[in-house]
């Protein structure tokens, strides 16, 4: 909370914002944070000194000493108190329930809300959760770049950079560089921002998203799948423990909890369309995906989809590529992963029909040239992920500056 003790005096200082006032007989109660956690400083009439206006919303710096109020709650009694930043009655986030439509409106003033404040400390939670595990597992993590020429789906849907001597895209994903790293470091992940275009304005998707991509040489598509599911367990497990931050968010920790002890569903996607009715190349749609839910109240895992709907670096057959989707609860697609394409002949050939540009993507191909090695990745959408722990009703609140279309 900022303290700092001068023994003499045996006084603390406390500082922080100001989110509500009360006033009771002769006292008044403030209730303030620091961001990190809440306190309640208590002005006694007659003990303290008030340099500036009480506001909420204002910032302060006060001295006093740690109490205990006749109910047993913690509280700081003060001396004195000074404004530092004032603020007035016109601030927008006053002590009251909020909606989350206005909120998105004061994307600056937003994030000082109790439930939005542990929402993001939620995501800070989860990306130190992802570290820890892929340092423990020997990954080592890598940089790509932003502005690239590759759009690692081939859809076009991408963001232009132009100035008067470049002429490039914003990212889609990492995992076509992530491949360069992969080949000099063996096991990589990256975690960045990546852009799409699409026109899109459901709850689940945003323009910038933040995308966590491991590769990973001499993995097949089942130590793939298997990784994922030990990476999201012990990202998920690992966040239990910041139990008032789930108060804040007033949510529980059920919907975490259940998943974690046992092994999430793998089917094929022939499986899912037998079961739900569909054609052999069709898309499985948002309806389906929660019904693949509602069946098993479990993440699923659909693997080998028709290889026509998937992009050219992944490995195929005559009919399928060795590809994988986990479908979660609430959120859908939460990742996408396959193996990739490690011949030389093969993967030019489907360049080609994907319509890429050949010669600014002859980098990628030369990565086949020599010393190919069977190797796979995925990717995760981090956004939805704090959608899905956070519960949230759009996926726009699980990131400060949400943009999309």
């Amino acid at each position: 909370m900022g303290f700092f003790i001068t023994k003499k005096l045996k006084i603390k200082i406390m500082k922080g914002w100001i989110k509500s006032i009360r006033q009771s007989k002769g006292i008044i109660f403030l209730s303030i944070t620091d961001g990190q956690r809440d306190h309640q400083l208590t002005l006694k009439e007659g003990e303290y000194q008030i340099f500036g206006e009480l506001k909420v919303g204002a910032s302060f710096i006060s001295e006093g000493y740690e109490s205990v109020t006749p109910r047993g709650f913690d509280e700081f009694v003060v001396s004195k108190i000074t404004i530092v930043g004032k603020s007035d009655d016109e601030y927008p986030i006053q002590p009251k329930k909020h909606s989350s439509d206005f909120l998105r409106t004061v994307p600056e003033l937003r994030g000082r809300t109790k439930y939005l404040q542990s929402t993001f400390k939620m995501r800070h939670y989860l990306s130190q959760e992802l570290h820890n595990f892929f340092t423990e597992k020997g990954f080592i993590q890598y940089w790509t770049p932003v502005i690239t020429q590759a759009d690692c789906e081939g859809a076009g849907e991408t963001f232009d950079v132009k100035t008067d001597w470049l002429e490039e895209k914003l990212t889609v994903s990492a995992q076509l560089h992530g491949e360069v790293g992969m080949m000099a470091l063996g096991q990589i992940y990256t975690f960045g921002p990546c852009f799409r275009a699409e026109k899109s304005s459901t709850k689940k998707h945003l323009s910038e998203f933040w995308m966590v991509e491991p590769e990973m040489a001499f993995y097949s598509l089942e130590e793939t799948i298997d990784l994922s599911e030990e990476m999201l367990k012990s990202m998920l497990g690992g966040i239990l423990k910041y139990e008032d931050d789930f108060k804040k968010i007033e949510t529980d920790t059920s919907h975490i909890t259940s998943i974690l002890d046992k092994s999430w569903i793998r089917i094929k996607y022939e499986d899912v369309c037998e079961d739900f009715g569909l054609k052999f190349g069709e898309d499985i749609s948002s309806d389906i995906e929660k019904l693949l839910i509602d069946k098993y109240k479990l993440p699923v895992y659909v693997t080998h989809w028709p290889k026509d709907l998937k992009p050219f670096y992944m490995k195929k057959d005559d009919k399928f590529a060795y590809c994988f989707d986990l479908i979660f609860p609430e959120v859908g697609e939460l990742i996408g992963g396959s193996s990739r394409e490690d011949d030389y002949d093969t993967l030019k050939s489907e360049m080609i029909k994907s319509g890429l540009d050949m010669e600014k993507m002859d980098w990628y191909l030369r990565t086949r040239q020599w010393g190919s090695v069977p190797h796979a990745g995925f990717g995760l959408g981090f956004d939805r992920l704090v959608t899905f722990v956070c519960k949230l009703q759009k996926i726009h609140d699980s990131i400060p500056f949400p943009i999309s279309y």
